[in-house]
């Protein structure tokens, strides 16, 4: 479990000397997130723990903050909100409410858990977003509860996540603003960042490409339903090698910037408080995009034979960079890894074979 110090000021205190860039007050978040997940757990709410901070307990490094609780729970909501108030009743929170939205269709509910700061006494909160539904990832795991963040004893509890390769197919619907994911226009530039951020890390540890397929379906398919749209997974797909073409044109820059780009160079400037001991500038964006546009690749074209990813030895196509693709042709100077994958994205969707 973890250990009432966690909370305290000089547990953070701690935290920053060996962490000197963090910011505390989303440390203090953070930390406060995972004892939410924790009780949770205790308290006996059967669900699963997805979403940007379930990869603090999946991903030891890189990470980035998270401060966000997401979950998919059957329950409803009255044996939820039992459970929410009996874990008011310690010293974790001082009380919740919920933060109506609307939702469209979606069977989503908000809760704010407040707190009173012990860096600046000043209440504060964390987000715990529900969605009333049965998960739909192929492949569920045990995760500890345990973390660089926080102090824990011998009786480490578990929560039920998504696999490494169940969240990254969930990762990528997310990165789709112009059908499932997050949309453009509406405040959250930094929130699609987070999504290429993650999706970049994931890809560097997932395992098996069926999974990430599978998952990437089911969630597609039903928020498409959620959505009453008519699109397609294969739009979907689609929507995320449009919006990694956006951002192979980072940093952008000049007139001819299309509102989606500079929407997305604004997120990433936003972004810049939430890595944890590393950068994410313009030209990890970039790659981050090519791992999802080859991902999206991937999955659109059914070939889910185990990845080749990027190394100094690995061979590929040299494609035929035309009209507005022509910009990618100086990665190869400027990020070779990148470069790699969108030879690989074109060799699947256009099927160029001249081998280098």
């Amino acid at each position: 479990m973890i250990k009432t110090n966690s909370y305290n000021s000089d547990w953070l205190t701690n935290l920053r000397r060996k962490k000197r860039k963090i910011d505390p007050i989303l440390c203090e978040k953070m930390i406060r997130a995972l004892g939410l997940v924790e009780q949770l757990v205790i308290n006996k709410l059967q669900f699963v723990f997805k979403g940007g901070t379930s990869l603090i307990l999946l991903v030891k490094k890189p990470q980035r903050f998270s401060i966000d609780i997401d979950i998919n729970a059957e329950e409803s909501k009255n044996n939820l909100l039992t459970i929410l108030e009996n874990i008011c009743l310690n010293d974790l929170f001082k009380r919740f409410d919920e933060n109506e939205r609307t939702d469209r269709g979606i069977p989503k509910a908000h809760y704010k858990f407040y707190y009173d700061s012990v860096i600046n006494g000043r209440e504060n909160y964390i987000l715990l977003d529900v969605l009333f539904d049965k998960h739909s990832y192929p492949k569920v795991v045990e995760t500890p509860i345990k973390s660089f963040w926080i102090d824990t004893d011998d009786n480490i509890i578990n929560v039920n996540t998504p696999s490494i390769d169940s969240i990254l197919g969930d990762k990528l619907t997310v990165f789709a603003p112009n059908t499932t994911g997050i949309k453009y226009g509406i405040g959250k530039s930094m929130e699609i960042m987070k999504q290429l951020f993650d999706i970049g890390r994931l890809f560097d540890h997932f395992e098996d490409i069926e999974i990430v397929a599978t998952s990437f379906k089911n969630i597609a398919e039903i928020e498409l339903k959620y959505r009453k749209s008519t699109k397609t997974t294969n739009d979907v797909l689609q929507d995320i090698i449009d919006t990694s073409l956006i951002v192979s044109h980072f940093p952008g820059g000049t007139k001819s910037d299309s509102p989606e780009l500079i929407e997305l160079i604004d997120g990433l400037k936003r972004f810049k408080g939430f890595p944890i001991d590393i950068t994410f500038r313009a030209d990890d964006a970039i790659l981050s995009a090519a791992k999802a546009a080859f991902l999206a690749a991937k999955i659109m074209k059914n070939d889910l034979i185990k990845i080749e990813k990027f190394s100094n030895n690995v061979k590929y196509n040299d494609p035929d960079f035309i009209d507005h693709y022509k910009h990618l042709i100086k990665l190869k100077k400027r990020k070779i890894e990148a470069y790699y994958y969108w030879c690989k994205v074109f060799d699947l969707l256009t099927f160029n074979k001249e081998a280098k």
